[in-house]
C-alpha cells in the first residue's frame, strides 16, 4: 500500500522535484519590432479591387492614413507608398470592422488601368518595404484565392491589350 502523502503531492512538488535533477535554462525568443511587421505582412487583391492589408503590414509601412498607388510595369510590382490624408493621388486606408486587424483601400480603378486582372483574388507573397515604408507587392509570384480553397500558386501577370 502507498503511503497517503504520495498520493496526495501537490503537482508543484512534483515539478519542483524535477527541476532540482535537471537544470532548465530557458532563452526567450524576441523579435525586433521591424522583424515582427515586415516577417507576417499580409496583402491580398480581391476581385472587387480592393486591397487588403493585415496588422503588420500596416504598422510596417508606419501606419499611414492614406497611400498612393505605385505601378512598375517592367517588373510587374505594385507599390504602396504611405501618404498623408490630403496628399495629392492618395487614397484613404479604411480599418475593417468586422476584424480588428485589416486595413483595405479601394484599387479598382488602379487596377483597370494598368489592367491588372482581377478575375480572381490574390495573396501575395514575398511582400517587400523600402526604407520610406513603401510595400512592394510582386504581382510574379502572387497566388491565386478560389473559394476557401488554400492559395493555388498561379503568376498574375497585367493582361495584355487587346491589339
Amino acid at each position: 500500500m502507498l503511503p497517503l502523502w504520495s498520493v496526495q503531492r501537490p503537482l508543484e512538488a512534483i515539478f519542483l522535484e524535477a527541476t532540482r535533477k535537471v537544470m532548465i535554462q530557458w532563452t526567450e525568443f524576441t523579435l525586433s519590432d521591424r522583424e515582427t511587421s515586415v516577417a507576417w505582412m499580409q496583402a491580398t487583391l480581391t476581385n472587387r479591387g480592393l486591397i487588403s492589408l493585415n496588422r503588420a503590414a500596416f504598422r510596417a509601412m508606419g501606419q499611414p492614413k492614406a497611400v498612393t498607388l505605385l505601378f512598375d510595369q517592367m517588373n510587374h510590382l505594385i507599390g504602396l507608398r504611405p501618404a498623408g490624408a490630403l496628399a495629392k493621388n492618395a487614397i484613404p486606408l479604411v480599418q475593417r470592422k468586422d476584424s480588428g486587424g485589416s486595413y483595405r483601400l479601394r484599387a479598382k480603378k488602379f487596377c483597370n488601368y494598368y489592367q491588372i486582372s482581377t478575375d480572381h483574388a490574390m495573396v501575395f507573397k514575398n511582400i517587400q518595404r523600402l526604407d520610406d515604408g513603401t510595400l512592394i507587392l510582386p504581382l510574379k509570384e502572387a497566388a491565386e484565392l478560389r473559394g476557401k480553397a488554400d492559395p493555388v500558386p498561379s503568376p498574375f501577370y497585367p493582361i495584355e491589350s487587346q491589339k
